[in-house]
């Protein structure tokens, strides 16, 4: 599949008008500010225009309930998740090791309440304990957390039994060349279990990437008990 530049994808779904985007910048602002003085590891989801239109596409559907992601930082992609979508519950897997994802988790519980849900601790515990305990699936999972091979790929093994046929996953951080690129945990994952690869973009003068795959097949997984 060829891969997308970010001049190559509209962001039309954004309208200025939208009010639902007015209240997104205005607590983007509010976040910047909280989390500025604060030490955050890596880039963000609004860094880039065509990410952040990508996911806000995908999270306003009227079908999405159940957003999941992996890694929170400072809560930006949390933000537009939550933006997005006022009927959305939106699950965030992060260890919230940093200041900055403290101060960015208290900006958004002022603004969305119980919307927002954290799960605190390695992903590899929180969402396996999550879905024993709710069997519950996520409309939306995406995987930003650890950019680790073994990290990713742990993700990704539970994105597929979080997910069915039916939802949109992300992987942030492929397509591309830096170090902290993952492609090759998306790549070990298509060769274990199915998937269904949609679209693939590159940005960033190929520093950073994304793609939107989807896990076919049966219409819904579990988790082994073990």
């Amino acid at each position: 599949m060829k891969v997308s530049t970010a001049s190559q994808r509209s962001t039309n779904s954004m309208a200025p008008t939208d009010p639902r985007v007015k209240n997104y910048r205005a607590v983007l602002a509010e976040l910047n500010r909280a989390i500025s003085r604060r030490t955050i590891e890596a880039g963000n989801s609004a860094e880039n225009e065509h990410q952040t239109a990508t996911y806000w596409a995908a999270a306003s559907r009227a079908n999405v309930r159940t957003i999941c992601e992996t890694g929170f930082n400072g809560g930006h992609s949390a933000l537009l998740w939550l933006s997005a979508n006022a009927n959305a519950t939106v699950h965030m897997f992060d260890l919230f090791a940093y200041a900055a994802s403290r101060a960015g988790e208290a900006v958004l519980r002022a603004h969305f309440g119980s919307r927002l849900v954290v799960h605190r601790g390695p992903s590899s515990h929180t969402l396996r304990m999550w879905r024993l305990e709710t069997r519950r699936h996520c409309d939306i999972f995406s995987v930003d957390g650890g950019h680790s091979y073994r990290d990713a790929l742990t993700d990704l093994f539970a994105a597929y039994f979080l997910t069915t046929k039916h939802s949109t996953c992300f992987i942030d951080d492929t397509n591309c060349r830096s170090e902290w690129c993952v492609d090759s945990a998306l790549e070990e994952i298509g060769r274990l279990v199915p998937v269904h690869v949609q679209a693939r973009y590159s940005y960033m003068n190929g520093s950073r990437g994304l793609t939107l795959f989807s896990f076919p097949g049966v219409s819904k997984r579990y988790l082994p008990k073990d």
